[in-house]
């Protein structure tokens, strides 16, 4: 059913308003993240946050007054501060959910701007003949974005150091394994893989018995939040010859701290 002029025109009042009041709830989102990351100077992504904030409440002031411009305006920004959170928000929904704070802080300004660019693209497109499509379009868009998380994190890697102390059996090679040299927290994992222990022994510092190593790469596959592996990949600037990657089961002692 084509609609009238009349219900297109009080349509394209209430989605301009409701954009605005969206918009306006957007920029109050994320005044507390664009004041910490641009106090703390954090580099390339403080000069984004910032940026997009000044957009963002530019846009609001052109939609305001009517401009199509203020609209594509707040849909880049939309994106843009989506394309920067996605990462954040996906370790806050596998890693922090009970973080309510950080919900707020994180999470609300996240939908908010979905909700954005649902309204934008739905005003934009109100007089067009395809209007079902472009919506249609950024519904499945929206929809993408929301199961990233879900997917990117069903078998995702996490790269961290640690610190190894190495011990030496007839058959067999003990890693000591901890954050750091003098963290209490450690698990232990044993091996005969002869490669690994050449290098532990050419790249390690030899410390009554065992074999000190700092700054050892690992790389942690997770399925969300449940640890699944740990592969040894690099001992300092030097990458392993043969790595070795180990089960959860393998790994006994105190595991807590791999979690990202």
């Amino acid at each position: 059913m084509t609609e009238t002029a009349e219900q297109l025109s009080k349509k394209s009042k209430i989605l301009h308003l409701a954009t605005i009041l969206l918009g306006v709830v957007g920029i109050l989102s994320i005044t507390p993240v664009t004041i910490t990351v641009f106090a703390y100077g954090l580099g390339y992504s403080g000069y984004i946050f910032s940026f997009a904030y000044l957009f963002l409440i530019t846009s609001i002031f052109l939609i305001i007054a009517k401009t199509q411009l203020g609209y594509y305006l707040a849909l880049i920004v939309s994106f843009t501060y989506i394309y920067q959170v996605i990462e954040e928000v996906e370790h806050f929904l596998i890693f922090e959910r009970t973080n309510y704070p950080l919900a707020g802080i994180l999470l609300f300004p996240y939908l908010v701007f979905l909700a954005l660019i649902l309204l934008c693209v739905i005003y934009l497109t109100t007089h067009l003949k395809y209007k079902r499509f472009y919506i249609s379009t950024s519904l499945v868009v929206i929809m993408g974005i929301v199961l990233y998380p879900l997917v990117d994190g069903f078998n995702k890697n996490y790269y961290d150091n640690v610190f190894i102390m190495a011990e030496f059996t007839d058959q067999s090679i003990e890693l000591n394994v901890k954050p750091g040299f003098a963290d209490s927290r450690s698990f232990t994992i044993v091996t005969s893989d002869k490669d690994i222990g050449k290098q532990i022994k050419e790249y390690g510092e030899y410390h009554q018995g065992s074999y000190l190593l700092m700054n050892v790469g690992i790389r942690k596959n997770f399925r969300y939040s449940t640890l699944r592996s740990i592969t040894l990949y690099k001992f300092g600037d030097e990458k392993v010859v043969s790595k070795s990657k180990w089960s959860v089961t393998e790994m006994k002692g105190d595991l807590e701290f791999l979690v990202p």
